[in-house]
């Protein structure tokens, strides 16, 4: 993950930022929980993710990326 400005370009963390995971349905999120993803400071992402749906037809997994400690967040949806 990266952190971005409205127009799309990287910005730098000015401090470390953690980004809490978690998944519902039909699938897993890995790493996963609170503080799964790191933003060192100075930098602007994070370490990969691996987002996983269970196979079967009319399967669906959501995973919800949060900034911990805040409300922002954003959500992938998979599903078949």
């Amino acid at each position: 993950m990266s952190i971005v400005d409205q127009f799309g370009n990287l910005v730098t963390a000015a401090i470390g930022q953690t980004i809490d995971l978690g998944t519902t349905g039909d699938g897993s999120v890995s790493p996963a929980g609170a503080s799964a993803l790191a933003i060192d400071s100075g930098s602007s992402t994070s370490g990969n993710f691996t987002l996983t749906r269970n196979n079967g037809n009319n399967t669906t997994v959501v995973m919800t990326a949060t900034l911990h400690g805040t409300a922002q967040k954003f959500t992938v949806t998979m599903s078949s």
